[in-house]
């Protein structure tokens, strides 16, 4: 090798051990940051996990029939004040029905305290929503379909 193709790889190496330096360097520090910041953001979602009692399934389902939680850009948001209005009228009577034939279900879970999961199943409209509560507030999950349990003949 002549001696500037040397003094290249020389630089390469030197660039590479800079580089390894520089990564541990920040890797370190970032770590340090999450050592501290993980403990806080715990300690904070204890003090404002929601009760039980704030989760309201109900008025939870009716946001979600209504489509409060989808994107502006989705094509099933309601856009305009009327069909916001019919969304809403349409939510409240879907809603009312569906808790009024059968009913509902509602399990909760406490994740250590910082947080909790909600479920809500509505046998009649095969649906089955969950909820996560942190943070002093409720956010929709998601929604699947359930199977239809069989009734039981006496």
């Amino acid at each position: 090798l002549s001696e500037q193709q040397n003094r290249a790889v020389v630089l390469l190496g030197l660039g590479l051990i800079g580089a390894t330096i520089i990564f541990k360097v920040l890797a370190s520090a970032l770590f340090m940051i999450w050592i501290l910041a993980f403990p806080l953001a715990f300690l904070y979602g204890i003090q404002t996990c929601p009760t039980n009692d704030s989760f309201d399934p109900k008025k939870e389902l009716k946001r979600v029939m209504r489509g409060h939680n989808l994107p502006e850009d989705h094509p099933d948001k309601p856009k305009g004040w009327v069909a916001e209005g019919v969304a809403r009228a349409v939510a409240t009577v879907t809603t009312e029905l569906a808790t009024g034939i059968s009913g509902y279900e509602v399990e909760m879970w406490d994740l250590v305290g910082a947080a909790k999961v909600a479920t809500v199943r509505v046998p009649s409209i095969n649906a089955e929503c969950y909820w996560v509560g942190a943070f002093g507030r409720w956010t929709y999950v998601m929604q699947r379909d359930i199977e239809p349990r069989a009734r039981v003949e006496r």
